[in-house]
């Protein structure tokens, strides 16, 4: 019987019914041309995300890799030939990288379903912190596959991720390339104020209409950028906003995320996001809008890299006089090309949009 595995559901796949799934199992590939073979060694000991010691035998030549983040990092890595898993919502996310919907091992990284995870015969499985890895650990255990905690959308870990990620897959050599790239946007993010008093305030809204707290992945974007969080100091990751302490709060700069699909947003679905967000009390009278401060745009240009490339749109709105060499879409072009193999990105399909001054 298949079940999958959620958050805080009881692991009911018996050891028998997974079992049978193992045998005779195929190879399950991108499709994508060969990259270069990993390195192997007799056995590989890595520390995870959550500090645990995981034993591999060596390498992992077929992972399953759970979470747009992690897999994206896995391609830049060179590693797409070594996928053989992933969630239904990563290769939705990543439709640009082609990955085949046979490799899909659940709908996301908490609803996955151990048989096919089993009869991938994985090395390996990756999966993000705030996923339900614990008792997938226990469920896998007795198949001897092994699950590291990577995530990827952690913005203050991104080195120790592509180190953990390069050496679960064997791709120590190519790590140095994806640690250069991110040297040069930390180098350049060396610009924006680090006094709290001089740094800009930013309301980030989400396209659930969420915002960010102090544990979510876009509020270390935004720390990241010299920029002040409006609602920094709310515990949590994805919190609910408070209309009233948007308009109270009176932020310098406005983001928000309007949608996640690679090919850009029409300037029809940006005006209509602009009028729902200008026409709540308030709004019009919000520095942000008056000075034309207020930015839409489509998450999927912003999401690559571990969230490297986030903090940079967020400096270079709020200090343009800053960063006005700085163009963050050549390095969504630069990931693009040269980490990814995508090569008919456009910038201007239509990533970000400016509200007017008004």
């Amino acid at each position: 019987m298949t079940r999958s595995i959620v958050r805080g559901a009881t692991a009911l796949i018996t050891a028998a019914a997974l079992a049978g799934t193992a045998v005779g199992c195929a190879s399950t590939s991108s499709g994508a041309d060969a990259d270069a073979a990993p390195a192997t060694s007799e056995s590989v000991d890595v520390v995870d995300d959550q500090g645990r010691t995981v034993h591999l035998d060596a390498p992992a030549q077929r992972a399953v890799v759970i979470g747009s983040f992690n897999v994206d990092l896995a391609l830049a890595l060179g590693a797409r030939d070594q996928l053989v898993g992933t969630d239904a919502q990563t290769i939705e996310r990543l439709a640009a990288s082609k990955l085949p919907g046979s490799l899909s091992v659940g709908a996301n990284g908490t609803e996955l379903n151990a048989e096919a995870i089993v009869a991938k015969d994985a090395d390996v499985v990756l999966i993000y912190r705030n996923h339900g890895w614990q008792e997938l650990a226990s469920t896998l255990e007795p198949f001897d596959i092994p699950v590291v905690v990577l995530s990827t959308w952690v913005f203050d870990q991104w080195d120790e991720s592509i180190d953990l990620a390069a050496t679960v897959l064997g791709r120590e050599k190519e790590a140095a390339k994806v640690h250069e790239f991110s040297d040069d946007i930390a180098g350049l993010l060396e610009r924006s104020p680090q006094d709290p008093a001089e740094q800009a305030v930013l309301f980030y809204e989400d396209s659930a209409g969420k915002s960010t707290g102090n544990d979510g992945g876009k509020n270390f974007a935004i720390e990241a950028a010299g920029v002040r969080n409006l609602f920094g100091d709310v515990a949590g990751n994805q919190i609910d906003i408070d209309p009233e302490a948007v308009v109270a709060g009176n932020p310098d700069l406005v983001a928000v995320e309007t949608t996640n699909i690679y090919g850009g947003t029409s300037d029809a679905d940006y005006a209509a996001k602009a009028a729902e967000l200008t026409g709540q009390p308030g709004w019009p009278r919000l520095d942000a809008v008056t000075s034309g401060n207020t930015f839409l745009y489509n998450a999927w240009a912003f999401d690559l890299a571990g969230n490297q490339i986030t903090p940079l749109f967020f400096a270079k709105w709020a200090y343009p006089e800053l960063y006005e060499d700085v163009d963050p879409l050549d390095y969504v072009q630069r990931w693009a090309d040269e980490y990814l193999g995508i090569t008919d990105f456009d910038p201007a399909d239509g990533y970000v949009h400016q509200l007017n001054a008004g």
